[in-house]
């Protein structure tokens, strides 16, 4: 095994940090990218919240996640949780979606599309932050 210094360490760390943040980043937009081009639209209804304890102060909400029910085009009722907590959420509340026909687990929320760009440009920066950053310190 090579030892490593404090500036290879701080170099290894950066990079390492900087590929995994873009990985992320560039595989959800990858997913995005994919249900756009392949998926099927139709409206959803939420149909349940279900409460998010604020982790820092258990006595606080933090939010709901709604579960959504909508129906595919061969018919199939699905009912999904939505990973995004907020206090916007209402029931019965009706929200475009967009799904893959065979995989109606894989969808996104149309008016959340538009975020998912902003997501890969954030995970870019990020990265390259990272990038820079332990490059920097390695040159110190």
């Amino acid at each position: 095994m090579i030892p490593l210094g404090e500036s290879e360490l701080s170099l290894a760390i950066g990079l390492a940090a900087g590929a995994y943040f873009f990985r992320v980043m560039y595989l959800d937009f990858r997913r995005y990218q994919h249900i756009q081009r392949h998926g099927d639209t139709t409206e959803a209804e939420v149909i349940a919240l279900v409460p998010v304890q604020d982790s820092e102060y258990p006595q606080r909400l933090a939010g709901y996640y709604p579960v959504l029910r909508f129906r595919t085009r061969f018919g199939a009722e699905v009912e999904l949780p939505y990973d995004r907590v907020s206090h916007d959420w209402q029931m019965n509340q009706r929200l475009p979606v967009r799904y893959l026909p065979l995989q109606p687990e894989q969808f996104l929320l149309m008016s959340r599309a538009a975020h998912v760009e902003d997501m890969l440009l954030t995970g870019l920066l990020v990265s390259g932050t990272c990038v820079v950053l332990s490059i920097c310190l390695y040159l110190l």
